[in-house]
């Protein structure tokens, strides 16, 4: 974070802030806390969908971090699941901070389908857990940054979208729907110094991705892509003094 940012976020004793990580048990969501934490001025929360998982990533963040650390059980499939999240962040500061980088991709547990074979049920989940409950936790967590006139958010993307990647049209669709999001938080909040940005990685080398890049080989980076370097941009844009009017859009 730079000088100017915690100038701007630290005004006064009000201002302290809790950062949110969310699908951070593991990944590049696990990546982001673990740089975060070292730096984050106040409560640093992370969410995942397995306790057992979360309980070994807080564990591991707490050694390094200078302030508390939570983790929260979160399926950011079921809105009900969100409403619980945002219960557990009540005592808290409120969250100044976010990086939403909840996103299921169905292809890695069935594989690639045409658009003309894809089951409804599956593309609308997908778009509900990637775009609508995405939508759902901003809305609820918006208000907080316009009184505080604060707020730094990165939204996690992907290249899938602008490629089409064939075989994977509920992902890609989702992904697509992130753009209007994130300029639209930026044009109705940008004034209210609130910066949101969206990070696109391209195929990233782990085991989730191993079935998809294995029937894709043209799928594959010229090179590497990893977690690490995903979450260095992801932290990089958090840290961002002179935001663009719009927010940047950054393709890895």
């Amino acid at each position: 974070m730079s000088e100017r940012q915690e100038q701007d976020m630290h005004t006064d004793a009000s201002r302290a802030f809790t950062t949110l990580v969310t699908g951070a048990s593991a990944g590049i969501g696990f990546q982001v806390a673990q740089r975060l934490a070292t730096t984050a001025p106040g409560p640093l929360v992370i969410t995942g969908r397995n306790q057992a998982r979360l309980d070994e990533a807080v564990a591991s963040l707490q050694g390094r971090s200078g302030g508390p650390v939570r983790g929260v059980v979160c399926d950011q499939r079921h809105r009900t699941s969100i409403d619980q999240l945002l219960e557990a962040l009540h005592g808290l500061p409120p969250v100044l901070q976010l990086v939403a980088n909840v996103g299921v991709n169905p292809v890695h547990q069935q594989g690639p389908g045409r658009t003309h074979s894809t089951d409804y049920a599956l593309f609308a989940d997908t778009l509900t857990t990637n775009v609508t409950h995405t939508f759902y936790l901003l809305s609820r967590l918006l208000p907080a940054m316009r009184q505080a006139r604060a707020g730094r958010i990165v939204l996690v993307g992907s290249m899938a979208y602008r490629h089409g990647l064939p075989g994977q049209v509920s992902y890609n669709v989702s992904k697509s729907a992130l753009v209007g999001l994130k300029n639209t938080i930026v044009s109705e909040y940008g004034a209210a110094g609130i910066g949101c940005h969206l990070v696109n990685p391209g195929i990233v080398l782990n085991e989730r991705t191993e079935r998809l890049r294995r029937r894709l080989p043209a799928a594959e980076q010229p090179l590497p892509l990893t977690e690490a370097q995903v979450a260095e941009a992801i932290v990089s844009l958090l840290a961002d003094a002179n935001a663009e009017p719009r927010g940047r859009e950054l393709d890895l």
